[in-house]
């Protein structure tokens, strides 16, 4: 059993007794497929600014419907046990919901989220995020800072499975 893997619930919990310690919270969300060095110098990145980092983890379905058919190459069970194996994560929560595209009503979960986890952070990359215009709109409602950490290294999961091939 995985200590870091928490039900949103759980989560919800756990982040109200860190908040009361006066504990800055961050926020990514992402597949982290193929992990490599570019994920773990963007988590290593994030966790230095916040004092619990948190992991928002996509499921298998939404995965495949944003980058193919052949995607996740890890099913969740797999990425959620990698990445709680890195000391930078403090929690990791599956994103529940399947989404057959991203829409409003994909929107208003993400929203929901943030309004409900209340981080201080949300990271991302501007370089590699699909959503990014969203966040740096979520941020701003939801009073949050968005910060962008820059690509040190030039992997992605895609170019590798790519170079598999």
């Amino acid at each position: 059993m995985q200590k870091k893997l928490l039900k949103l619930d759980e989560l919800i919990k756990k982040i109200s007794n860190h908040k009361s310690s006066n504990k800055k919270i961050g926020l990514i969300t992402g597949c982290f497929d193929v992990l490599h060095a570019g994920h773990i110098h963007f988590i290593q990145q994030a966790r230095k600014q916040s004092d619990i980092l948190i992991i928002g983890l996509e499921n298998d379905f939404n995965i495949k419907r944003s980058k193919g058919l052949d995607r996740p190459i890890h099913n969740f069970d797999q990425r959620s046990l990698v990445l709680s194996e890195l000391k930078s994560v403090t929690y990791i929560f599956k994103i529940e919901p399947e989404f057959e595209q991203f829409d409003e009503r994909a929107e208003n979960y993400y929203d929901s989220l943030l309004q409900t986890i209340k981080p201080d952070y949300l990271f991302s990359n501007s370089e590699t995020d699909k959503h990014i215009d969203q966040k740096i709109k979520k941020s701003t409602s939801n009073n949050l800072k968005l910060i962008l950490i820059d690509r040190q290294h030039d992997t992605s999961s895609s170019a590798i499975i790519k170079k598999l091939s």
